[in-house]
């Protein structure tokens, strides 16, 4: 059984007010040892659940849905908001990564779109460190939706190797994971009507990606691989 806390801040001794008091908090117990992740090569837990921490002001009873990446204009988040905004209530978005330090002109901008689309009770932010892992394990789907076509897709392979379903634009790197482990994400791009069918379908289905077989090595050596024919045409 999983053993969670759940409880709110309390005031430290050199506090007066109640900032970061009205938020709830959840705490997965750590109970299992670490090991080597084939993917990325980082010390992870068997346990998907182990020592997140996090704080959700309304996630009660939502399915969530999770953007991982950097801030940036053509990374997608703006994509992701828009499809909030198509979603029933019902749904929740975490947009996971160093917010804190990202350039503050578009993070207003987000900002700005989530006022305006109402989304303030049911999308945040969260400055994921160490603990992204964890952030996959709580998601039900997570999402590639680049404005660029990306090289790697590696978010989307990530959350896949874990099991979960993935969803996103079909092109690119983001693109070719979908192609071959989980063909049932794929949205044309720039088609938001179908990418909010393609949320309610995916929730309701009981299929998770398979034919996973990329590991960090291979990832590294097919870079490598294809700068070398890069430059071997280039002195042709």
């Amino acid at each position: 059984m999983k053993k969670a806390i759940i409880k709110k801040p309390c005031k430290t001794n050199m506090q007066s007010g109640l900032k970061k008091t009205k938020s709830w908090i959840v705490e997965f117990q750590f109970d299992s040892s670490l090991k080597k992740d084939v993917l990325m090569g980082w010390n992870s837990s068997v346990n998907t659940n182990k020592q997140i921490k996090m704080s959700f002001p309304n996630l009660k009873d939502k399915t969530l849905l999770t953007f991982p990446g950097r801030l940036s204009s053509w990374k997608g988040q703006e994509s992701f908001l828009k499809m909030m905004s198509d979603l029933p209530k019902d749904y929740a978005g975490l947009i996971v990564g160093p917010y804190e330090n990202a350039k503050q002109k578009f993070k207003r901008k987000l900002d700005l779109s989530i006022s305006n689309y109402n989304l303030q009770e049911r999308v945040f932010f969260y400055n994921a460190v160490d603990d992204i892992r964890e952030i996959y394990s709580i998601s039900e789907i997570v999402f590639n939706l680049s404005a660029k076509p990306e090289p790697f897709g590696r978010t989307l392979l990530e959350a896949a190797m874990m099991g979960k379903k993935i969803c996103g634009w079909d092109r690119g790197g983001a693109g070719e994971v979908l192609d071959m482990c989980y063909p049932d994400g794929k949205v044309e791009f720039g088609d938001f009507r179908q990418l909010t069918e393609k949320v309610k379908e995916l929730t309701n289905s009981d299929k998770s990606p398979d034919n996973i077989f990329l590991t960090a090595d291979l990832m590294h050596s097919k870079t490598v691989e294809f700068y070398l024919d890069a430059l071997d045409n280039k002195v042709r």
